[in-house]
């Protein structure tokens, strides 16, 4: 039996808007590792060099992106795997 892989696609705006919000939350300590991905994400991949667009988090933290983000209409460009 395979394991289904859910996806959560955000663009860098989106990544600030949250990591922001995760800093104010009550999960700010608790998630520091979401937080950083999150930071990492606030750079356009096609105007500066990043390493990493893809990251894995937990089902509880992509609940958590899905109920606080905020869309806009920029290239989505980084990938949340749960």
């Amino acid at each position: 039996m395979s394991e289904q892989i859910n996806k959560i696609i955000i663009s860098p705006n989106e990544a600030l808007d949250l990591e922001l919000k995760l800093n104010k939350s009550a999960y700010g300590t608790i998630w520091r590792n979401l937080g950083d991905m999150l930071y990492a994400c606030r750079l356009n991949p096609n105007l500066v060099r990043v390493t990493q667009t893809v990251f894995t988090i937990t089902a509880d933290q992509a609940l958590w992106i899905n109920q606080n983000i905020k869309n806009d209409t920029y290239t989505k460009v980084y990938t949340f795997l749960y």
